[in-house]
């Protein structure tokens, strides 16, 4: 059993991290969720840590084989970690998570790691920057704040005019998925890019447009008839938090302000839906430079690496 001393100096790291992203801190029952999330991971042999004499941490870290649909592979992922700022103690961090890495990547067969960064941990960023590939970045932000914003925005530029919004349709799909790709496509900084240079991008795409058909999550721009884009949701019901699962907006109507007109529209369904966050992920310039207009906050970083780089 996870010893009481061990849990509470985790959870106030964490808390740290969470007042640095939200502005505020864990309720109760989030602090309640990471205590048995950790309980468990530790039972299964999956949390790793070293203490100094006096019972302190100097690091620890949780992992878990996950399967990553979008990229068809399993990885030896890390989604949370920490050590002391010292060279040395985060050598041992290192190594350590090398260690176990490589161990999976013998018995699993795993190739390679995810690791996700709190955005607070810059010396952790730059160091994966060097030895990874980003591939998204997590981004935070104040759903009452981000409206008051885009409204002032889209005062200042000529609104989009003859455009409506409906939720997406089963026979909506296809030429959907189609605009999305290609969108994509084009974008070199799009983190989806290389998913969908894969063969298995398209079917991935199908997929998610078909479920999103099924729950009714996806507002669908219009213009004469012709898709302009599309934003797609979720709602995280324990935390109340928003979370954007997709934008794009359609190659010929690019340059036009839609992707403020369509976030505008998913921030005041959060809103109705008593979210006052919201989060997305992503590594495209134009989103990321938006989410900067509106203060969004980077709340993570998530890099790939070779297990043999560790």
């Amino acid at each position: 059993m996870m010893e009481k001393k061990l849990l509470n100096q985790i959870v106030r790291i964490q808390k740290t991290h969470f007042r640095k992203a939200f502005g505020k801190g864990m309720s109760d029952q989030q602090c309640r969720e990471l205590a048995e999330k950790l309980r468990k991971a530790y039972n299964e042999n999956q949390f790793i840590y070293r203490q100094d004499e006096k019972g302190k941490l100097i690091y620890f870290f949780q992992y878990q084989l996950s399967i990553m649909q979008e990229f068809n592979e399993q990885f030896f992922h890390v989604p949370l970690f920490w050590s002391r700022e010292t060279a040395g103690a985060r050598k041992k961090l290192l190594s350590e998570i090398g260690k176990e890495a490589r161990k999976n990547k013998k018995e699993k067969k795993i190739k390679r790691m995810l690791i996700t960064v709190s955005a607070d941990e810059t010396h952790w960023i730059e160091s994966f920057k060097k030895s990874g590939k980003l591939t998204y970045i997590e981004l935070v932000g104040k759903t009452d704040e981000s409206i008051v914003r885009l409204k002032k925005l889209l005062k200042k530029e000529t609104k989009p005019k003859g455009f409506s919004f409906s939720r997406l349709k089963a026979s909506d799909v296809p030429a959907l998925v189609k605009l999305d790709i290609e969108s994509h496509l084009k974008d070199p900084s799009s983190r989806m890019r290389d998913i969908f240079l894969k063969p298995i991008g398209k079917k991935l795409m199908k997929n998610f447009y078909r479920n999103l058909v099924k729950s009714g999550k996806c507002f669908v721009l219009r213009k004469d008839g012709k898709m302009a884009g599309s934003i797609a949701w979720f709602i995280d019901q324990k935390n109340h938090y928003g979370l954007v699962a997709s934008i794009f907006v359609a190659e010929n109507f690019k340059g036009q302000g839609l992707s403020k007109v369509m976030y505008l529209k998913l921030l005041e369904e959060f809103k109705r839906k008593k979210c006052p966050y919201y989060i997305g992920s992503s590594t495209t310039e134009n989103v990321l430079l938006l989410a900067k207009k509106i203060k969004r906050k980077p709340m993570n970083y998530s890099f790939i690496v070779r297990i043999s780089m560790l």
